[in-house]
């Protein structure tokens, strides 16, 4: 039987892989969306669309991390100590007093493979321990290509 290949998200600086890390379960589905920069052809007398830059490829993805059957009662594990990991890519790092761009990542899953930066990143955390601890987050993750 073939082992089951992980997920993974990695920071890539020249080409070196910084970071990587491993997606808890592996999504269920993946959006692509690839688009190309046109211009004209909106109005009676101009000329066809024609293409006039490159185009740009998204990858929209869900995942989800359940820490429900880790730690225990007294002391359960927080779901935030993997979306603080998605976190992480979409954060500018800083270079003295100046902001810089977020890191580029890379999403790595089979023969699928994407690498660009993180645009946008929405967590929903619907789980609670009873002390209030976070226990699942489902994760919406935009990766735009580069």
């Amino acid at each position: 039987m073939p082992a089951l290949e992980k997920a993974v998200l990695e920071e890539v600086s020249n080409d070196d892989i910084a970071i990587l890390m491993p997606i808890q379960f592996n999504p269920t589905s993946l959006r692509m969306q690839i688009s190309n920069r046109t211009e004209g052809g909106d109005q009676q007398g101009r000329q066809a669309r024609q293409y006039v830059g490159t185009g740009s490829t998204t990858l929209s993805l869900a995942l989800v991390y359940d820490t429900a059957d880790e730690g225990t009662t007294e002391r359960p594990r927080s779901a935030l100590e993997y979306t603080a990991q998605l976190e992480y890519f979409i954060t500018p790092r800083s270079k003295g007093s100046q902001r810089q761009a977020p890191p580029r990542v890379r999403f790595r899953w089979g023969q699928l493979a994407l690498e660009g930066v993180v645009e946008s990143l929405s967590v929903d955390f619907d789980l609670f321990a009873h002390d209030g601890t976070p226990l699942r987050a489902k994760a919406s993750l935009s990766i735009k290509g580069q």
